[in-house]
Formats: C-alpha cells, sequence, structure tokens
C-alpha cells in the first residue's frame, strides 16, 4: 500500500508532507492511556440517575474542577 508513497510524496514540498504518515498504533496507545487518566479524575465523582436542568450538573461540574486541580497545586 505505501510502496510508491515516497515518490508520489516528493512531487509536494517537505514540510507539507512530514506528517504524512502516522503510526495509527502509536496514536491509539497514546488515546487510551489519556482516556484512562481522563476517567481516573471522574471515578470518584458521584452522577445523578437523571438531569432535568442545566442545575443538576453544578455539583458533578465542581466535582470535577476540584479533582482536576489547578496547574498552581
Amino acid at each position: 500500500m505505501t510502496r510508491y508513497l515516497n515518490e508520489a510524496l516528493a512531487s509536494y514540498r517537505a514540510e507539507d508532507v512530514q506528517n504524512a504518515m502516522l503510526d495509527l498504533e502509536g496514536m491509539r496507545s497514546e488515546l487510551r492511556q489519556a482516556h484512562a487518566e481522563a476517567m481516573g479524575f471522574v471515578k470518584e465523582i458521584k452522577r445523578k440517575a437523571e438531569y432535568t436542568s442545566k442545575t443538576d450538573y453544578e455539583p458533578e461540574f465542581y466535582a470535577l474542577i476540584k479533582a482536576l486541580g489547578s496547574e498552581d497545586d
């Protein structure tokens, strides 16, 4: 599939093609890791079974902000 890729890309400027081929499996691995880290932040946050208004989300929102902390911590 990529046998002629270098030849085809040669007609483009180097800066246009430097990211033409990405390691998708590596990106999937990074995404899995980032997802696991993000889920760690929300794991302990209690969620309501049903939401009827925007204000129903506020306790969870503030719990998430607290769990994330700040860059100053």
